[in-house]
């Protein structure tokens, strides 16, 4: 999540009724400490295609899940509807420019 997104998310999520729950982990996605175990959601909206190897981020959240938890990888897939729109995004304010097929997500 991005750093102009957190406000409105913090806002949203305090709505919800569902604060007391919620933790927003502010930092670079690879060094920010992580409890083993802790977390029922973890959210990775719209980072993974701007990686060269997403599973390596993704092997590292998978184990801050507590049983039964949910790692929610939100990004466009190749070839989906709105990928277009999403890569002219990318085009437009990153180097990387690109999506990843989903089978790069897994190791």
């Amino acid at each position: 999540m991005s750093v102009s997104e957190l406000p409105e998310t913090r806002r949203a999520v305090r709505m919800s009724g569902l604060a007391d729950r919620f933790d927003h982990l502010v930092g670079a996605v690879f060094s920010v400490p992580l409890a083993p175990a802790a977390h029922d959601l973890v959210l990775l909206p719209h980072v993974c295609h701007l990686l060269e190897e997403p599973a390596t981020l993704i092997r590292r959240l998978v184990p801050a899940l507590a049983t039964g938890g949910t790692l929610a990888v939100i990004e466009p897939v190749p070839g989906g509807r709105d990928v277009a729109v999403h890569e002219l995004a990318l085009y437009l304010r990153t180097s990387g420019d690109r999506t990843h097929p989903p089978e790069s997500y897994v190791d």
